[in-house]
């Protein structure tokens, strides 16, 4: 558990209002044991050791949210679809005090639905996101719960670097917007943490990956762990990127039932030819914590 207070605090002013006063009491208390629990949140979570990074893809149903957290600070990449915010960010508030960097691939509601309700709970110090914009109301609700929160906000670029409690975060892309499928204009992050790297790639289909593989050296894409993108989606995972990839775990965010038909069974399939040891999805194995030393990958004890 890290302890740091980001800069960005929110803050909210209530008009008077003429209450009776058993009402009001009752209001009173009522908002003093929600602040409580706020407050004691982080009391009872488990310490993260020094040297450690818990790697936690949430099971947030159909939709992508993990959180990523060191002793030393906390990255949130993507925060779920609007019917998972309440206990998405209650998951989040019980094991950070804050977060320092909050990611969101694009702006489609499966990944930035949670948002608002975590920037209300959570003491978030920057968010950063494509150039790529949306009318969608759970985008809309986004932008504004930023401005309110007081968090720095910035467009990321291919090539952009963040260093975020012992992690190393690099934007890798997109390489322009502007893709014919907005899914293709999602952020792709590689995280390094000591000799071990994890790859996110929102929801990136086939012919964002075939740009990445065409712009990078093997050694930016392959990695040890994979965030399976677009959800296990037939258009994505392409054999050529997967070749280059190389992940020995890959992890599927994934809903139950869904009416998409992911993760298709022609993803999986590669995913093992190309590499894939351990193939975990919160469909089926619920929320997926990783734990990295540096030098090793494991799955953390439930």
């Amino acid at each position: 558990m890290h302890g740091r207070r980001s800069k960005a605090q929110t803050k909210r002013r209530f008009p008077r209002v003429n209450v009776p006063l058993p009402l009001w009491l009752s209001l009173l208390i009522l908002a003093l044991v929600i602040a409580a629990c706020f407050a004691l949140k982080a009391a009872n979570a488990p310490t993260i050791p020094d040297g450690e990074l818990y790697v936690h893809f949430i099971d947030v149903g159909q939709g992508d949210a993990a959180l990523l957290a060191t002793s030393e600070g906390a990255v949130l990449i993507d925060a779920g679809p609007t019917d998972a915010r309440y206990s998405t960010a209650q998951y989040i508030a019980e094991r950070v005090d804050d977060i320092d960097l909050m990611i969101l691939t694009h702006p489609h509601e499966d990944h930035v639905g949670g948002a608002a309700r975590i920037l209300e709970n959570v003491r978030v110090a920057k968010v950063i996101m494509p150039d790529v914009t949306s009318t969608a109301g759970a985008f809309v609700r986004t932008l504004d719960a930023i401005e309110a929160s007081g968090a720095d906000a910035e467009l990321a670029e291919a090539g952009g670097v963040y260093e975020v409690g012992g992690m190393r975060l690099t934007v890798l892309g997109p390489l322009a917007v502007g893709h014919e499928d907005a899914n293709d204009d999602s952020l792709v992050i590689r995280v390094d943490f000591g000799r071990r790297s994890f790859l996110f790639t929102g929801d990136a289909e086939a012919p964002s990956e075939r740009e990445l593989v065409d712009a990078h050296p093997i050694t930016a894409l392959e990695c040890d762990v994979l965030k399976v993108g677009h959800h296990g989606s037939a258009n994505s995972s392409c054999a050529e990127f997967l070749d280059v990839v190389r992940a020995k775990i890959a992890v599927i965010s994934v809903g139950a039932g869904n009416d998409y038909g992911h993760p298709a069974d022609e993803v999986l399939r590669r995913l093992a030819e190309y590499g894939a040891e351990r193939i975990y999805r919160t469909d089926t194995d619920g929320t997926v914590t990783l734990v990295c030393d540096g030098e090793d990958v494991r799955l953390a004890e439930r």
